[in-house]
């Protein structure tokens, strides 16, 4: 199974992502790789912390960016947990980001398990509100107002383009 300790982030947020990998055969599970490849807004931040039993560990094995990877085993009965932390460091375009399936594959026996997808929320820092008239008269003024709520407090300037017609 694979979750996340947070569903709805905003720009610089981390989440902590829990990989577990239980082993309920009864052959030692050798030649294991759990790969997850998560999404493009995210940068992982930090190692990846590996505990079976009474034992941690962190996993310095080689890493691609964009992808978590590990290889290892998993006695029969028992279970690991890998642990990593993602930061969102892009705004996507739409407020909902999809985890595709992370994947675990025996190499020895070529068995492969996905887990499922994970829907989060994207938050925007920037909260706009437009109001105006629901009706305009010809010849006269009409007022719209558009407000703009900055959220975050390592966002200082905010450049806005309203483009509007005479016509």
């Amino acid at each position: 199974s694979r979750t996340l300790d947070k569903r709805n982030f905003k720009l610089s947020e981390r989440a902590e992502v829990t990989a577990v990998i239980r082993n309920i055969g009864s052959q030692h599970a050798s030649d294991l790789v759990y790969e997850d490849d998560y999404p493009q807004y995210f940068v992982r931040d930090g190692p990846i912390k590996v505990v079976s039993g009474e034992r941690s560990s962190v996993y310095s094995g080689p890493q691609v960016e964009g992808k978590i990877k590990w290889n290892g085993q998993v006695p029969s009965g028992q279970e690991i947990t890998l642990t990593y932390t993602l930061q969102l460091v892009s705004s996507p375009p739409t407020p909902q980001i999809t985890f595709q399936p992370a994947t675990l594959t025996s190499r020895s026996t070529d068995e492969t398990m996905n887990t499922t997808e994970l829907e989060v929320k994207f938050v925007s820092p920037l909260q706009i509100v437009f109001t105006m008239p629901d009706t305009f008269a010809v010849g006269k003024l009409s007022e719209m107002n558009i407000i703009l709520k900055n959220t975050l407090p390592d966002i200082s300037l905010i450049f806005a383009f309203c483009p509007f017609s005479s016509n």
